[in-house]
């Protein structure tokens, strides 16, 4: 038995609409009207906003918005540990890709190795297997 929609709230009329946080629309407006728009943190290809690291990694960094697009301005050298661990993050990130683009059991075991959190192969391996069978439903088949 399907449930009956839930009827309004009669006191929702009342409310002003707040912003929600999203950066869609700032964005669309900026780009499309030329209303420049600060933007504290997007999430696009790096291009050098964080040197050291890949262009082609994902990264979230602040940025500007405008009839030009949004750009990221290159950030000042970040120290040694900070950009290791960021790029450590990256190759994680690049090899979950492959793994799911590939189908590769084996690829996502890199992936996994490459994590400081994992300290056995064995765990690793059952993990993915535990895994993989969990979500079996709605995961596509990974193969070793």
């Amino acid at each position: 038995m399907l449930a009956e929609p839930a009827a309004p709230d009669p006191r929702a009329e009342d409310r002003e609409p707040a912003p929600s946080g999203e950066l869609a629309i700032p964005i669309i407006e900026a780009v499309s009207c030329d209303v420049g728009q600060e933007l504290a943190a997007v999430i696009g290809p790096n291009r050098g906003a964080i040197p050291g690291m890949d262009d082609d990694v994902v990264v979230e960094v602040p940025a500007t918005a405008d009839t030009g697009g949004v750009r990221s301005p290159q950030m000042g050298r970040l120290p040694e540990v900070i950009t290791a661990m960021l790029r450590l993050q990256g190759s994680n990130q690049k090899l979950l890709v492959e793994a799911f683009a590939e189908r590769s059991r084996r690829r996502l075991l890199e992936a996994l190795l490459l994590d400081p959190t994992v300290h056995s192969y064995r765990n690793a391996v059952a993990l993915i297997d535990e895994m993989c069978d969990l979500q079996k439903d709605v995961m596509p088949e990974l193969k070793w």
